[in-house]
């Protein structure tokens, strides 16, 4: 009996042991930090989290953190909670992975939120103390996130986080043969330029015309039409498609 007794204590560590690092491999990587510090203004800085093994802990770094988050040097996991260390117990916050970020409360109770460096910023808050007012946590049903008082957030979709500069820029099309862009949604509109396969445009407006669609785009400084099918200058029986929807990043 107490064979099997410590038979399951091993293994019950060694699964605690597998869910740990791979909590550890979810959240290796650099930060950026919000929070909101004693004067109540949001601040930000740089925190790194690490796989390195560091004195029973696991190696991390701050880079221009104050307050509560100054110092960050380590963390640990703990159940589901990234707890982030300075020195050998002394805990600076308590996080949880929710959607793509952290998030938790300082060593005050003060919230905090770690997203991950280059990832779109999230939705400003419009209460408590945010919006243009300077910036504060939301923690409403919708989502929510930080306001940097700029009241600049364009909210993508349903989710929590605001629209890219990319994501809101006008559709693009790729042209896949050579094209005539022509200065009017019509076959004998005088050519503005000749389009090589492979253009990315950005389209304007597009109207159908009978059984044909012409769209109006913009690209390399030109304005003009193209027309979505034509006819093979090759064989005039066979439709050829001029462009397609998206182009790569």
């Amino acid at each position: 009996m107490r064979i099997k007794i410590i038979i399951g204590g091993l293994a019950a560590l060694a699964l605690s042991a597998v869910a740990a690092s791979a909590q550890r491999a979810e959240v290796t990587g650099d930060w950026r930090a919000q929070h909101v510090g004693s004067s109540g203004n949001v601040q930000t800085c740089d925190v790194g989290l690490t796989t390195q093994d560091w004195f029973g802990a696991y190696k991390a770094s701050s880079f221009a953190c104050s307050g509560d988050l100054f110092g960050v040097d380590r963390y640990r996991i703990e159940g589901g909670e990234v707890v982030l260390v300075q020195g050998m117990s002394t805990v600076k916050a308590r996080l949880r992975m929710r959607g793509d970020r952290l998030v938790g409360t300082d060593a005050k109770g003060r919230e905090v939120t770690l997203t991950r460096k280059g990832a779109p910023p999230t939705v400003p808050s419009r209460g408590g103390g945010g919006g243009n007012s300077g910036g504060g946590w939301d923690d409403s049903p919708r989502g929510g996130g930080w306001d940097d008082g700029g009241g600049q957030c364009v909210r993508h979709g349903d989710s929590d986080r605001c629209a890219t500069v990319a994501e809101m820029s006008p559709p693009q099309v790729r042209v896949i043969t050579r094209a005539n862009l022509r200065s009017a949604a019509n076959k004998d509109a005088s050519v503005v330029t000749v389009l090589n396969k492979g253009t990315c445009a950005a389209v304007q407006e597009c109207r159908q015309q009978g059984d044909q669609l012409w769209c109006r785009v913009q690209v390399e400084g030109a304005t003009g039409y193209l027309l979505q099918i034509s006819r093979s200058t090759s064989n005039p029986n066979q439709r050829v498609l001029v462009f397609k929807s998206g182009c790569p990043d």
